[in-house]
């Protein structure tokens, strides 16, 4: 689908979910319109309350992984996450994709700086999921499957994230870094995650 104006491209990702909706006015009005913010200095939109009477307006960017990145435009800062997390691009070939299949002019630099601030949002992340307890119960034959995916940048560094789900609860998961994706490091990640005596694929 293509979107002509930042608008309409904020218009399609709120109706997708992909940004926060915005909060009810005081005279209970649920109808809300999205619109270019004149005062800001940068390309912003914001969602304003349909009311006369009330007017009020809330910015797209708040609460949201688009309030890292406030001066780049909301199409392209989402064209840059698509990249990094439905894609699985690297930085590199996000820039091609986003040039030529999208028509949008952007730089290696501001790529990479956007993919490095994902990696920290997702390692706060993980910081809490490391925090929970283990999953299945002992001995009781639960099935889990686990999977990896491996992250780098433009400077080379790369790492892997080691990820399990509940197959009986696909919400119940973990995830963990690893320097490798060896059998000792992925037998390590099982143990600490899964209680012994479950199945594993």
């Amino acid at each position: 689908m293509q979107h002509q104006t930042e608008k309409d491209f904020a218009l399609y990702l709120r109706d997708k979910g992909l940004l926060p909706g915005p909060e009810q006015c005081k005279y209970n009005c649920k109808i809300f319109s999205i619109q270019k913010d004149i005062s800001s200095k940068t390309s912003q939109c914001v969602f304003r309350c349909a009311n006369s009477k009330c007017r009020r307006k809330f910015r797209i960017r708040i609460k949201s992984l688009y309030v890292l990145f406030p001066y780049i435009t909301l199409r392209l800062i989402s064209e840059i996450i698509n990249c990094f997390i439905c894609r699985n691009l690297n930085a590199q070939d996000a820039v091609k994709y986003i040039s030529s299949e999208k028509n949008i002019t952007v730089s290696s630099h501001l790529v990479t700086k956007v993919y490095d601030s994902l990696i920290d949002v997702i390692s706060k992340y993980l910081f809490v999921v490391y925090e929970t307890e283990i999953l299945g119960e002992e001995n009781k034959g639960g099935y889990f499957s686990v999977d990896e995916s491996m992250f780098g940048n433009a400077n080379g560094n790369q790492f892997w994230l080691l990820g399990i789900v509940d197959n009986s609860n696909h919400d119940d998961f973990r995830i963990d870094f690893a320097e490798t994706r060896d059998t000792d490091s992925i037998k390590a990640f099982i143990s600490k995650h899964v209680k012994k005596g479950n199945n594993i694929y």
